[in-house]
């Protein structure tokens, strides 16, 4: 994604808290809102992205984890209405399952069965996915058939990641 977004805005905010190396904007943009500032959205592409092994952004468990922490920090902040603190909790829940399922992922990755069982079944406790049930029948049925087909068909940057 890209933004485009107003000098003094950005100032009033506090501009990017730096001890967030993964999630600054996410916690500045949530801050720009909190003050009353304006935000939409652009579905048109506008701009291209490239993303590699290598990048901050590729390392989804770090991604999540900082945002995380960034809903944390606002949580904390005690100046939240009612409205505000059910939409943290609830995208905290969401956060915390995508970590699970991603965690799950890279688990089943590198052949780790049981691990991978459990962290998806807590994902689909906030998901309730038919997909995530499959998965899970599959890891208990004929886990190495699972572990085959995930390895061969898995995105090759996750590969680069491992090492």
């Amino acid at each position: 994604c890209g933004v485009v977004a107003r000098k003094q805005t950005t100032i009033d905010a506090g501009l990017f808290d730096e001890r967030f190396n993964y999630a600054e904007d996410y916690d500045l943009w949530l801050r720009v809102a909190k003050r009353g500032a304006r935000l939409s959205y652009q579905r048109e592409v506008l701009l291209c992205k490239r993303r590699h092994a290598a990048s901050l952004s590729a390392d989804q468990m770090k991604l999540f984890e900082s945002a995380v922490l960034v809903l944390d920090k606002i949580g904390s902040s005690n100046d939240l209405s009612s409205n505000e603190e059910a939409a943290l909790k609830r995208n905290r829940g969401k956060l915390l399952a995508f970590l699970k399922l991603e965690s799950g992922k890279q688990s089943l990755a590198r052949g780790h069965f049981a691990a991978a069982v459990e962290a998806f079944e807590e994902a689909n406790e906030f998901f309730c996915s038919w997909k995530l049930r499959w998965v899970l029948f599959w890891l208990r049925f004929s886990p190495n058939l699972l572990w085959r087909f995930y390895n061969y068909y898995r995105p090759v940057t996750l590969e680069f990641r491992e090492k």
